[in-house]
């Protein structure tokens, strides 16, 4: 069963690295253009503008369109579309997903440039193709991935995508992964002309801390509720602590094992819940351990916690349940 989804999913990103690997098109950079309006004065409206491309063109890959540009000229040639059904873009929004916080995920200013091409760039994208008298499906990721299903595409494929991502920033290729982006992100994140790598290592953690919620954000669900699919979704794929591929490959491990029935199969539904189970419970047993919640938040992680382990409530007795004398 892992067998096969690890060869469907390394066959989808496979497909999306060479998008991201070109030199780009017109269009998706006329979309991130400066002169827009879209992004802030002073240092940092050139490196949102690069970091918004690769972004976008995440976009346009789980929606089929590919643009380019001609390589015997400055224009683009013009743009072919793939057929993407409904089973190819829940593969590709879940392949997209996890490469956004893999390669991306260090970036300062990701959250605010997610939130942009979410917003405005797309609603422009959409107008011009309706405009050119197209009819493109622009595949929305909202109510195709969940929280279980990103677990396990992030444990079947976060260690490749990020060994990839590190050999193209120190090999500098690729512009949207390595060279370019990579090199003006160091500097315009540390504020820096040529930061030491220490320096940026150790600032690192603070940029992922800034970028919490981007997860949603770009899978157009809300997660300021921290009881929300949302909220979850966004803690399995940007918080590597407590959801790294090697723990995630053995909450795998574990659910299978305890949805394997009597003949050996598999029942799947028992192993969707076990999975959904075992992240909420994680992130139940770390909020309760976090002294920066209030005590109303805390008290509701601890309630959560009971439910999953399946223990009484404190002041509830044998037999007895909260919704009693009501």
């Amino acid at each position: 069963m892992q067998d096969a989804m690890r060869k469907n999913l390394e066959e989808t990103w496979d497909k999306l690295k060479g998008w991201l690997m070109y030199n780009g098109s017109n269009e998706i950079a006329n979309f991130c253009d400066r002169s827009k309006g879209l992004w802030p004065g002073g240092n940092w409206p050139g490196y949102m503008e690069l970091l918004c491309q690769p972004i976008l063109e995440i976009k346009y890959f789980i929606s089929g369109i590919k643009t380019a540009r001609d390589s015997g000229s400055k224009n683009d040639v013009p743009p072919t579309y793939e057929t993407v059904d409904n089973v190819e873009a829940y593969k590709r929004c879940l392949v997209g997903t996890v490469a956004l916080s893999e390669i991306y995920g260090d970036h300062c200013k990701l959250k605010d440039v997610i939130g942009k091409v979410e917003g405005q760039i797309m609603d422009k994208v959409k107008a011009h193709y309706k405009e050119k008298g197209k009819s493109v499906t622009f595949h929305e990721c909202k109510g195709k991935v969940d929280g279980t299903t990103l677990m396990l595409a992030k444990s079947l494929l976060q260690d490749k995508i990020k060994q990839w991502t590190e050999e193209k920033r120190k090999s500098n290729e690729g512009w949207r992964v390595g060279s370019e982006l990579w090199g003006r992100m160091k500097m315009r994140c540390t504020n820096s002309k040529n930061p030491p790598q220490s320096l940026v290592d150790a600032r690192k953690k603070e940029w992922k801390e800034s970028n919490k919620g981007s997860t949603a954000a770009f899978l157009g669900v809300k997660s300021d509720d921290k009881r929300s699919e949302g909220a979850l979704m966004s803690e399995i794929m940007e918080d590597d602590d407590k959801f790294s591929s090697s723990k995630l490959g053995e909450m795998l491990k574990t659910a299978v094992a305890g949805a394997i029935t009597s003949g050996n199969n598999i029942d799947v539904d028992r192993l969707v819940q076990s999975i959904k189970e075992g992240a909420e419970k994680t992130v139940a047993q770390e909020c309760m351990k976090d002294n920066s919640n209030d005590f109303c938040q805390r008290l509701q992680c601890a309630q959560k916690h009971w439910e999953l382990r399946g223990q009484q409530k404190p002041g509830q007795t044998q037999g007895s349940s909260s919704n009693e004398n009501k």
